[in-house]
């Protein structure tokens, strides 16, 4: 039985080399490699943003970082996302990260200022958009003044928004949500044609949304089209239900004020 042994020994060893052998067959990629790998991700995650998938995008973006801690584009991104998702904190924190390696970049600072001016920390975030503003070769600045409209409107400082809606409109007239916004503060103004005109201009790059939708209500209502405020009122129910604009809506019906 003895002689045996000896043999039985040699096939145990050589089944365990075998099998240290094939698990580490595969070598650790090299930091060049997983650079490379993180990039690619962070591309991925991008477009799938792009495409409206964000559980595949946020996917991506956290592969790239993982990957890659010093990624900033993926933190960048996975930041925005986590912004346009309404998780505020976490969107903080990526977009922190992504300063910390890129402090200058002046779309991230412009994301990052649409962020705090969310989280109504204005002086931040004008600081933030002034930061982006000051690149002299960067070519976005049309949407700068854009964000920063939209953000004095929503403070309700609607001289200034006006002001930066207008700068944004002279670098850029096919901008929809500048137009929008001058459609609104226009219509405000008891200016309507210039309202309807301003809403056309965004009408021609961006499909109907809630508040354009709304302000069509109040443009067709203003001007006693009593069919065309039926068409948008029921398109605005139907397409947005949950939305501010359709509550105001139902409340101006149970007034009898359509």
């Amino acid at each position: 039985m003895n002689r045996y042994l000896p043999l039985v020994l040699l096939i145990v060893s050589t089944l365990m080399l075998g099998a240290c052998t094939t698990t580490s067959s595969k070598p650790a990629l090299s930091d060049e490699r997983l650079r490379e790998a993180s990039e690619l991700n962070a591309e991925l995650g991008v477009k799938y943003m792009q495409q409206g998938d964000n559980e595949r995008a946020m996917g991506k973006l956290q592969k790239a970082i993982d990957q890659n801690e010093d990624n900033a584009r993926a933190h960048h991104y996975l930041g925005e996302l986590y912004r346009r998702v309404d998780r505020p904190e976490k969107a903080e924190q990526h977009f922190k990260e992504a300063l910390d390696i890129t402090p200058k970049d002046p779309s991230l600072l412009n994301n990052y200022a649409v962020l705090l001016c969310d989280l109504e920390k204005y002086e931040a975030s004008d600081r933030n958009f002034e930061k982006a503003l000051d690149d002299p070769v960067y070519s976005g600045k049309a949407g700068i003044y854009e964000n920063m409209g939209q953000c004095a409107e929503t403070r309700n400082n609607l001289r200034q928004a006006e002001e930066y809606y207008l700068k944004a409109l002279r670098l850029d007239p096919e901008l929809p949500i500048a137009n929008l916004g001058m459609a609104r503060l226009t219509f405000d103004m008891s200016l309507y044609g210039q309202s309807r005109n301003y809403l056309e201009r965004a009408l021609e790059q961006r499909k109907h949304n809630a508040q354009s939708l709304w302000l069509s209500i109040l443009l067709e209502r203003q001007a006693g089209n009593r069919n065309k405020v039926t068409r948008y009122a029921m398109l605005l129910k139907e397409r947005f239900p949950d939305s501010e604009e359709t509550r105001k809506l139902r409340k101006l019906e149970r007034q009898g004020k359509l």
